[in-house]
């Protein structure tokens, strides 16, 4: 049997030159479970906004609360405190009204300054209030030393630019004065080795006074004036200590060991600030007296606030006085300590120094400078310790 030729699928579904029409699909519409066309869906919701922080919470006034456009144009106030608070140093002062305002009193300034509108608050923020600074009252004893320490001054013997040749206050060729508008010679470049500039700036200290003046103190009145202090504040401590068990006469040779520490104290200040200089100290105007005995005077009225009064009679004040243990601790302990290691330094190299011409203006710095610490040392040990 031949097998029937099939059709195209065109010619099957009936007409000529037609094609059948695309059938459609069965769906749920065909079969009865039509419905109608939706609306187009609304845009969806925002999201829900954070909450805030518990900082913003705690500094946000009570209500009614001010509108969103105008918190948003103030400042957070830990903003305000973090830059106020790096802006303001930290000064020492001595009173309350030298002392800077706290970053959060200026903050509450600075809100109080705006225009009250009907969104104010009632009830401002809080307001930190600090405790104001109080006076700053330091021990003398914890103070600390502005004098060169022995390491500086060493490291310091042989320069060349001492503090007399830029700013001489006696004047001469020497000195140079600022208000006539030279420039110090410091500031301008130091002239070549084997020039004659610097040979005479070399050899300028065996010219000048103040050098001389150092030399005179060291050499020939510090180690007699030390040795005679020294001897004095041993002989009469010892002595007096011992003869204690007799009350009159020990307690007579401790007032006047008290007596001369204190008049050698006044001499030695007086030596110091006269052949050496300029100190890291002022000196001390008016001088100590020798003679002091404070007493408490009471105020009327007030049983507490007492008033010291400075007497001229002597009786027991220089036992009560630290200034007279200071001196007697100075010239027992201090002042032999220093001298002597002092002189042995200045016989053993300071005049040979001398007499050899060469390094002569070397030996003259150095030992005005060794004059200054120690003169240092006296008016710290003496003055400014027991000010």
């Amino acid at each position: 049997m031949q097998k029937r030729r099939q059709s195209p699928q065109w010619m099957r579904w009936g007409g000529k030159g037609q094609r059948p029409k695309k059938r459609k699909p069965y769906t749920a519409t065909r079969i009865g479970f039509h419905h109608p066309p939706m609306s187009p869906s609304p845009d969806p919701p925002p999201p829900p906004t954070p909450p805030a922080a518990p900082g913003d919470e705690i500094n946000d006034p009570p209500p009614p609360y001010p509108s969103r456009g105008r918190r948003s144009r103030r400042p957070n106030r830990r903003q305000i405190q973090t830059s106020l608070h790096g802006q303001i140093a930290s000064t020492d002062s001595h009173s309350d009204h030298d002392a800077p305002l706290s970053p959060q009193i200026i903050s509450a300034e600075d809100e109080g300054d705006e225009d009250a509108t009907e969104n104010t608050p009632f009830l401002p923020g809080r307001r930190a209030i600090t405790r104001p600074r109080s006076e700053s009252r330091p021990s003398v004893f914890s103070s600390v030393s502005v004098a060169p320490s022995l390491a500086q001054t060493i490291a310091s013997l042989f320069r060349t630019y001492d503090d007399d040749e830029v700013f001489n206050t006696e004047g001469g060729d020497d000195g140079l004065l600022i208000s006539t508008g030279e420039l110090p010679e410091v500031h301008t470049r130091p002239p070549a080795f084997w020039s004659v500039r610097a040979w005479r700036r070399y050899f300028r200290p065996l010219t000048q006074k103040v050098y001389y003046r150092s030399l005179f103190h060291l050499y020939v009145l510090n180690f007699p004036f030390a040795l005679a202090a020294f001897l004095f504040g041993v002989v009469f401590t010892v002595t007096g200590t011992t003869l204690l068990v007799a009350l009159p006469l020990g307690a007579l040779l401790c007032f006047f060991n008290l007596l001369g520490v204190r008049t050698f104290s006044r001499g030695e200040l007086a030596l110091q600030t006269k052949f050496h200089g300029p100190l890291a100290y002022p000196a001390p105007y008016p001088p100590r007296p020798i003679f002091s005995r404070t007493r408490e005077v009471q105020r009327v009225g007030c049983p507490n606030p007492r008033d010291i009064v400075l007497q001229k009679h002597v009786r027991h004040g220089n036992f009560k006085d630290p200034t007279s243990y200071q001196a007697l601790f100075y010239f027992l302990v201090i002042k032999p300590s220093i001298t002597l290691l002092l002189s042995l330094g200045l016989l053993v190299v300071g005049v040979p120094a001398i007499v050899l011409v060469g390094p002569a203006p070397l030996a003259f710095r150095a030992i005005r400078n060794l004059g200054i610490w120690q003169a240092n040392i006296a008016v710290e040990g003496l003055y400014l310790a027991v000010r």
